[in-house]
């Protein structure tokens, strides 16, 4: 498999020479993208916001997609007094303040939905940018270049309260079982407007094709995590996203980084996933998080009515305890889950490929003369 630049150094470790880890008290705005359709990123967004707001954490996932998967099984869109329903687009097209677009689906967990418009507001982002170039072009006086998402972003934080310096989640002991984490459920129709003081996460879920929205979304992001199937095409979209993120903010003062990429539905009865597991370890090392295997749990329980997370159709299941242990990852906490041991396969794939990379990176490197 080719390498490619991307926002990675060299060595293939999870933290650029640019990057600074998020600081406690700071609202730590996140992507889910990759440039792929069917890969996980609705299904990241759905699990690790409502573990981390079962942890105590308050999040708020903004869905940029058309499909509106994180928007339809987070939410029903169904109990938004019609008067007072907004979306994405609305913000975008409209002016509308994010706040106001933004529903109480569960205890500490809001969201921006995504409608049919999501493609009409991206087209008028795009506008706006051309007409700002051609401004520039003809040397006219023109103010900073159009950013509405930003913006929005910015007059949210205005808004409401910052972060609390924080805890450790729950305050949760070195080990713990799944069950002490308990899922709270949908709030009541006459909660779904109520707004957050604060926010402690923001999780962008992206469209498969980054338009001009999205990438105003990824540009206001502090990290980008990346679902990928161990398969062709989505590793290929996965060295496209690199390539893609390095080009868009090369000049950029902000630059997202790739915090973090998360090998799912893993099934190692097929050899391309062993393989490619093989290659996302030895390229990329410790960006690499535990992988989320091929489980029945979480397609049954996106089809429940309403939907669910495998976090809350089964609790005890290994798809929830993976999705666990990515959000506590996320969230930097150092406790960990008990009768949750890392996949023996995914351990040996893991070893066999880092200690190849280690000494493929040794041969290169020259040796002084004795």
């Amino acid at each position: 498999m080719e390498q490619r630049s991307g926002p990675f150094p060299s060595q293939g470790t999870m933290i650029p020479d640019h990057a600074t880890i998020p600081t406690f008290g700071h609202l730590r705005v996140l992507s889910a993208f990759i440039p792929k359709g069917g890969t996980g990123k609705s299904t990241f967004c759905q699990h690790v916001a409502t573990v981390l707001a079962a942890l105590g954490r308050k999040v708020a996932v903004i869905d940029t997609d058309q499909q509106a998967t994180a928007s339809t099984n987070l939410l029903d869109l169904t109990m938004i007094p019609p008067s007072r329903k907004r979306s994405i687009a609305d913000v975008v097209l409209d002016g509308v303040p994010l706040i106001e677009a933004m529903y109480q689906a569960k205890p500490n967990l809001w969201v921006v939905p995504a409608d049919k418009r999501v493609n009409e507001a991206s087209d008028a982002i795009t506008w706006r940018l051309r007409e700002y170039t051609a401004l520039e072009k003809q040397g006219t006086p023109v103010p900073a270049k159009p950013d509405i998402i930003a913006e929005r972003l910015a007059e949210l934080q205005t808004t409401i309260s910052p972060p609390p310096l924080r805890q450790p989640p729950l305050l949760l002991p070195p080990l713990f079982q799944i069950t002490s984490l308990k899922p709270a459920g949908r709030v009541a129709p006459d909660q779904i407007l109520t707004r957050p003081d604060f926010l402690d996460y923001i999780l962008f879920d992206h469209a498969p094709n980054p338009q001009s929205l999205g990438q105003l979304c990824l540009g206001c992001s502090d990290e980008i995590w990346v679902p990928v199937l161990p398969e062709p095409q989505p590793i290929e979209g996965l060295l496209q996203m690199l390539d893609l993120v390095g080009k868009l903010f090369v000049h950029a003062t902000h630059k997202p980084v790739v915090q973090g990429i998360i090998p799912s539905r893993v099934w190692h009865q097929v050899q391309v996933h062993n393989s490619l597991l093989y290659f996302l370890y030895g390229r990329f090392g410790a960006a690499v998080t535990r992988s989320i295997h091929q489980a029945a749990e979480i397609p049954s329980a996106q089809g429940e009515e309403p939907p669910q997370t495998a976090f809350e159709f089964a609790r005890s299941s290994r798809a929830s305890k993976e999705w666990v242990e990515i959000a506590l990852r996320i969230d930097g906490s150092s406790s960990m889950l008990t009768n949750s041991p890392e996949c023996r396969t995914c351990k040996q794939i893991q070893s066999e490929a880092t200690k190849r990379a280690a000494e493929e990176r040794a041969a290169k490197t020259p040796h002084p003369a004795s």
